[in-house]
């Protein structure tokens, strides 16, 4: 089973899809940046397993996911340039990313690596240095180093020091990137051990859009998994967020006896009308 524990909220899965899709200028077609090669590959619906990034597209249906991305495709990115800038990261926080997304088989004899896109592990086979990590890491350093990174890994010697380098993404906040979707949540950030406020990544109006989008019961389960990126059951400081904020936005709880939803408040949608 993929670990898909850890996700975007609606927003920051907007956000990524818009700066990671594209539409082929010649070919027309739909592309998306394959963030394990670093380069743009063409991507349909029965793709998506092997260039959509899991932790990104969480939950959602292969017609849901597709959905959102030909409407993010199409869209310009927020950077200049022909692909998503480089992000130069220091040595600790290369190290960190060996530690979490890499593991010794349940023999002892090879190494296994957790590719960053469906969040499975793989064997790691010598020469395979495409494989094991981004091939952005070898825009920062050269494979000296990240050959001798894995071989320190494969051997348990890896002690890595806590201090950061000047210039260099803080290793905290490289804990989430390369972990490829913790960008920030209450969720992803207690698991990671950063210390984060009580609340909730609820934007009423970027809610209004995905609402139109969904296919499934508007369950607060279906919204939190969904829309927020968070794993269900919620905290309980989390749900009384979300239900207070769902409130406030003109939504309201229906229930029968087996299920619960919500509904918009038709005063409130005939409001946003006028």
């Amino acid at each position: 089973m993929a670990d898909t524990n850890i996700t975007y909220s609606y927003s920051q899965r907007m956000t990524w899809l818009q700066n990671h899709t594209r539409i082929d200028p010649d070919r027309g077609e739909i592309e998306m940046w394959n963030i394990l090669k670093c380069i743009w590959q063409q991507v349909t619906p029965d793709m998506l397993g092997s260039v959509y990034p899991v932790i990104v597209r969480g939950v959602l249906s292969t017609e849901e996911a597709w959905q959102e991305i030909t409407v993010a495709a199409p869209q310009p990115p927020d950077y200049a340039g022909d692909r998503p800038p480089v992000e130069h990261y220091g040595r600790d926080a290369i190290v960190e990313w060996f530690l979490k997304n890499h593991r010794l088989s349940s023999d002892g004899q090879s190494l296994q690596r957790r590719s960053p896109i469906d969040r499975q592990w793989y064997d790691y086979l010598e020469g395979e240095n495409g494989d094991w990590g981004p091939r952005d890491f070898e825009e920062t350093y050269n494979t000296a180093f990240l050959s001798r990174t894995i071989n320190f890994d494969k051997k348990r010697r890896l002690n890595p020091p806590v201090t950061e380098e000047e210039g260099k993404i803080p290793l905290r906040t490289a804990r989430t990137n390369l972990l490829f979707g913790a960008m920030g949540s209450q969720e992803n950030s207690e698991k990671l051990g950063v210390e984060v406020s009580q609340t909730i990544d609820f934007d009423p109006q970027a809610f209004e859009k995905w609402e139109e989008t969904n296919v499934q019961i508007l369950s607060s389960r279906r919204i939190a998994e969904a829309f927020l990126g968070l794993s269900w059951p919620m905290t309980p400081v989390s749900l009384r967020l979300l239900t207070a904020s769902l409130k406030a936005a003109g939504w309201i709880p229906q229930r029968n006896g087996t299920a619960r939803w919500w509904v918009k408040d038709q005063k409130s949608k005939n409001d946003q009308l006028e």
